[in-house]
């Protein structure tokens, strides 16, 4: 097992790919290569969302909230972004512009993370819309998670 903070070797931005390699040297055989049970992990006191699959209307793709074990997640969307405004009794800010929709709520499994599967609509091509999720709403955890910009060619 290895275990290392990814962030000490390369900066953690939305470019960042993974990418396994396997070589025969001189080349004379067959070559194969595994990978098994590979885990990633993010540590962050501050509860985060995540978006895996593509950005394309039609297509399904799933928000990770990673908040804490029970947490209640509400999920918002709005076609705007702002710099942020803080609300009483929850910690972050709030990032959606005015206008924001509710469109899922949910609670976090036992490892704290919330799932939530969603098919873009039709209506999002050629526009750019921004997520955000509140995890422990009404509890003393009370949090916002990051804001996504989604941009829908």
């Amino acid at each position: 097992e290895r275990s290392f903070a990814l962030e000490s070797v390369i900066p953690l931005t939305n470019q960042v790919v993974i990418r396994f390699r396997v070589a025969d040297e001189p080349n004379n055989d067959l070559t194969e290569g595994l990978v098994d049970d590979l885990e990633l992990r993010t540590r962050s006191s501050d509860p985060r969302l995540f978006l895996y699959g593509p950005t394309q209307a039609g297509a399904d793709a799933s928000f990770f909230i990673g908040g804490f074990p029970g947490a209640r997640f509400d999920l918002a969307w709005s076609t705007q972004r702002t710099g942020g405004s803080s609300v009483p009794n929850i910690a972050g800010s709030f990032k959606l512009g005015s206008g924001y929709r509710l469109f899922a709520s949910g609670f976090c499994d036992a490892t704290g993370l919330g799932k939530h599967l969603l098919v873009f609509p039709p209506t999002a091509t050629g526009r750019t819309l921004h997520f955000q999720a509140v995890a422990g709403f009404g509890t003393p955890q009370a949090a916002f998670t990051n804001a996504l910009s989604l941009a829908f060619p």
